[in-house]
């Protein structure tokens, strides 16, 4: 009789160990697919941002450098106006996106970038210039205009090269929040 209490008792062991473990290995599933359509959930919003943000600063810094082709001319022109095409894509999805934070600074190298396409458009349009003359020497010239709008258009370059430095911080920002208030 002892034998056959303790072979069910063993039994009656046996079946509970196997639910306790069944019944954790399905908890540890769980949670574990949990974790990983939170990941995936997670990049999926961050990736349309991040492709947002990395076409804004890719073109943005791409403009900010575009007087380095040299000539003022209207290929430099063409070349400028294009990549304000691009940035203003990316404005657009920006503004979409989000957030709030990065819109702000975003809408800064939006407006620097227009500022800019419109310099270098206007010393495009002043044509051929003279040479060194007596009428390159008047503060009034056209030569004189053209070498203020060259000075305005690299200063601008610089001031959009700051302000794409402060769009980074705030992507990098935005991207490290998934909007969940989980740090």
């Amino acid at each position: 009789m002892d034998a056959g209490i303790a072979a069910v008792s063993g039994a009656l062991a046996g079946s509970v160990a196997t639910i306790g473990a069944a019944f954790a290995t399905g908890w540890w599933q769980r949670e574990n697919t949990r974790i990983t359509a939170r990941a995936a959930y997670r990049k999926d919003q961050r990736q349309p941002r991040y492709d947002a943000y990395k076409s804004l600063i890719r073109h943005g810094d791409a403009l900010s450098n575009v007087f380095l082709m040299g000539a003022y001319d209207s290929d430099m022109a063409d070349a400028a106006a294009e990549k304000l095409t691009h940035i203003e894509e990316a404005w657009l999805e920006i503004s979409l996106l989000g957030p709030a934070s990065v819109l702000t600074v975003s809408r800064s190298v939006h407006r620097k970038s227009q500022a800019l396409v419109f310099k270098i458009e206007s010393c495009a349009g002043t044509g051929e210039l003279p040479g060194a003359s007596e009428e390159t020497a008047n503060p009034n010239s056209a030569y004189q205009h053209y070498l203020r709008l060259i000075g305005e258009v690299e200063q601008l370059s610089m001031e959009l090269a700051v302000t794409l430095v402060d769009f980074s911080e705030a992507a990098q920002i935005a991207i490290g929040n998934d909007g969940s208030g989980v740090p």
